[in-house]
Parts: C-alpha cells; structure tokens; sequence
C-alpha cells in the first residue's frame, strides 16, 4: 500500500538578500493555519525595505509585497469572507520577512492581513500596494479624522507631505482622494530635496 505524496510547490531561497538564490522544486505545500489563509503566490515584489536590511544578522527572502488567489482560507465564521480564488494582497506579518515570499504558495496567519482587490486591478500593480501602498493609506485614514475636524473650525485646512518619493507619491495620491476632494478648502504641498 502506497502512502499518497504531499502536494508539492517550489521556492527560490536564499540565506540573505546579498546571495544568489537556489531554485528549491520540491517543497511541502504549507498548511492552513488556525484561522488563516494560504494564498498562491501570483506576484511578488522586492521593496526598498528589503535593501535596508541587507547586513543584518536576519535570515531574509525577499518579496514580502505580494498579490495572489486564495487557494485555503479557514472555515471559521470569522475568516473575513474569504473564499477560495478571491483575489488578494497581503499586509506583511513579521513572519514574512524570513518566510519564502518568492515561493509558490504562502501562509498567512491573520486573515486580517488580507485586503480584496477588485477585478478591475491587475495583479502586477495590486503587488505594488502592500508595503508602501497600505503605508500610505494608513497615514492618511489616520489623518482624515484631524483635518474634519479642523474644518469645522477654520476654512482651509493644509497637508504637508514631505518627500516625494514612492512613498510620498502613494501618500499624495490616497490624501487627494480621501481628504482633499474640494481643492478650496484642503490644500496639498509636497516638500522634497533634490540631489541631481
């Protein structure tokens, strides 16, 4: 009597940002957490974030900004309603830091880090959002609160984004959007230094 084989994936690993990576084939498929999701990887990003921890003593595998389908979602009425194949980014838990991103499927131990994307939103650009996007937007939901209340008070109300870089581009883009939709009463300056 044969034993029937796991499901298999492949991942690229490395010991540190700084090496090569080796093409890893036949890897266990990981299994469902309590309460979370395991999602297949469509699309993994390499982020800035990932270059400043380049040296540390930590075990890193890139590609922590990462867009896929569901493939497992606990069953538990509070799993977010999730079903498997929605279409999903992943908010970065600390375990994905050392976690093969650049895997076929990963875990996801919170379904609270998942955020549904519409079908309207490719994938590739959906990867884009997960560090720098959702830092921004968190930024600026918990702005929105202060600059309402600064309206009932006073006629103009001023955002000041300082940097212009992905992240402040992410920060003006969301602010104009979620704030600053009547141009007369909120108004949104960017500062940034330029070294040519």
């Amino acid at each position: 009597m044969s034993r029937k084989r796991a499901p298999l994936m492949f991942c690229l690993r490395s010991n540190s940002v700084a090496e090569k990576f080796d093409y890893c084939p036949d890897i266990p498929l990981p299994s469902l957490p309590p309460g979370g999701a395991v999602v297949k990887v469509i699309y993994a990003g390499a982020c800035y974030t990932e270059e400043q921890l380049r040296g540390t003593s930590k075990a890193l595998t890139p590609g922590f900004e990462v867009s896929g389908i569901i493939h497992d979602v606990c069953s538990a009425e509070t799993n977010g309603n999730f079903n498997v194949g929605d279409r999903v980014i992943i908010y970065p838990e600390k375990h994905h830091l050392t976690q093969d991103s650049y895997a076929e499927y990963i875990t996801v131990k919170d379904v609270n880090n998942l955020i549904k994307i519409p079908s309207h939103i490719p994938l590739e650009v959906a990867a884009m959002l997960p560090s720098g996007g959702l830092t921004a937007y968190n930024a600026v939901l918990r702005a929105k609160p202060i600059v309402e209340h600064m309206l009932k008070s006073q006629n103009c109300c001023n955002i000041l984004i300082v940097g212009a870089g992905g992240l402040g581009l992410w920060t003006v883009r969301l602010a104009k959007a979620f704030i600053g939709g009547d141009c007369n009463k909120v108004h949104i300056t960017v500062a940034d230094t330029s070294v040519s």
